[in-house]
């Protein structure tokens, strides 16, 4: 590469232009050789010579600089295309664009999709678009803050008779769920599938969950008779949105229902889905329930067993009817043995609840046992764990011990945080 590319800038200083081919030969070879300056400098010397360069040549260049975070080359090196008369076609531009967003240059790209917008993207509707390009462009608005220009050049697509595409869709209705815009995310998707957008999961779940989010339970579940009704198949996401939606709107029976017409479709339950039961039956003192689901979906179908389903599920222990002590206790054993089995490591969410249902039940040896097994310093909401398990025991002087203890580590870690701050 560096042979080829001495003897093509020796050719050119001894005037001899060589084809131009073997301008696009040093380029590549540059270019994938991560020599980017070599690459640049052989397409600067192409059009000193009056040649005119390959699109395709410029297009992947372009894209290494970006990823290399060379923006400024990139652009200049778009610009120099455009003096050197090399065509500067709709996929150099989206190259650029989709560099620079990629990037994490949010003002450049945005102030590059305005450039574009004004020149040749001004009237859509005499002059049908690229639609990568625009596509580009819209996630460019959309994702720093040009909302209205955005929903313009929306508006325009769709005089135009054209739609967004789906990964486009998908960034658009994120972003406006998001800002918490649901109605306005809910009219960019009807007027994508007004103009003969094909709909999907992807786009259904978003809005679900924007509904969820706002504990919109009837509108999330309304959404999904409509993606019944367009024949799209609901998928974990879906009914993990469902779930969270009737859990927030305070109708557990509903996320309950949502769980059983997942299984009767034969979608398989995740950590996700028994971590929002777990939770939403937790707070209704069911915790019991959410535990035997969670042991049954655990035991058949392999779920992810992670610390935010165990430290969940632990929790729901702690939230058992008194009468129901004696079986949360058993299933946060059962919890922990599958903690330990799939090497999850219990943070400290995890120990206090578990001391907590042990507590609850009555196993005063085995909380002591486990708050013993804990590493020092201990937490703060371990200390206050066992404290409450103390309290319901009838040991008085091991109760005085822990409190002691649970006072001693607080002042500990009051003058350890005085020390670091000095």
């Amino acid at each position: 590469q560096r042979l080829a590319s001495h003897l093509l800038h020796a050719s050119v200083a001894a005037g001899r232009v060589p084809r131009t081919d073997a301008f696009s030969t040093v380029v590549a070879a540059s270019r994938k050789a991560g020599d980017l300056d070599g690459a640049r400098a052989a397409l600067a010397a192409l059009h000193e010579c009056g040649l005119r360069a390959n699109p395709t040549d410029c297009h992947a260049l372009l894209a290494a600089l970006c990823e290399a975070g060379r923006t400024d080359a990139a652009e200049g090196l778009y610009r120099e295309m455009a003096r050197a008369g090399t065509e500067v076609g709709h996929k150099t531009r989206a190259v650029l664009l989709t560099g620079l967003l990629n990037s994490g240059e949010g003002e450049r790209a945005l102030a590059f999709a305005h450039e574009l917008l004004g020149g040749p993207y001004r009237d859509l509707a005499s002059s049908p678009p690229d639609v990568p390009l625009v596509n580009v462009i819209l996630q460019a608005l959309f994702s720093h803050g040009a909302e209205a220009e955005a929903k313009s050049l929306l508006q325009e697509l769709k005089v135009a008779g054209i739609a967004p595409d789906a990964r486009t869709l998908s960034l658009l209705l994120s972003h406006l769920v998001k800002l918490k815009q649901l109605p306005s995310a809910l009219e960019v998707f009807n007027a994508f599938l007004a103009a003969g957008g094909a709909p999907s999961a992807a786009a259904f779940n978003i809005l679900i969950d924007g509904c969820a989010r706002q504990a919109q339970l009837l509108n999330a579940e309304a959404l999904a008779a409509q993606m019944d009704g367009l024949g799209v198949k609901r998928d974990a996401y879906t009914y993990n949105a469902l779930i969270s939606a009737a859990a927030r709107a305070g109708r557990v029976n509903r996320a309950l229902a949502q769980r059983r017409m997942m299984r009767r479709s034969g979608v398989a339950a995740d950590a996700v889905t028994l971590t929002l039961l777990a939770r939403a039956l937790a707070d209704e003192s069911r915790g019991v329930e959410a535990l035997r689901l969670a042991r049954q979906a655990a035991d058949g179908a392999g779920v992810k067993f992670d610390a935010r389903l165990a430290a969940a599920l632990l929790y729901a222990a702690t939230r058992a009817r008194q009468r129901d002590a004696k079986e949360a206790a058993e299933h946060a054993r059962w919890v922990w043995a599958e903690m330990a089995r799939r090497r999850v490591v219990p943070d400290a969410r995890c120990v206090a609840g578990h001391l907590v249902a042990l507590g609850n039940a009555g196993d005063f040896d085995g909380a002591r046992e486990l708050f013993d097994a804990q590493p020092t310093p201990r937490d703060p909401r371990v200390w206050a764990a066992m404290t409450q398990v103390t309290n319901l025991s009838d040991e008085p002087a091991y109760a005085s011990s822990v409190l002691s203890g649970a006072f001693a580590s607080t002042i500990a870690a009051a003058q350890a945080a005085v020390a670091a701050r000095a």
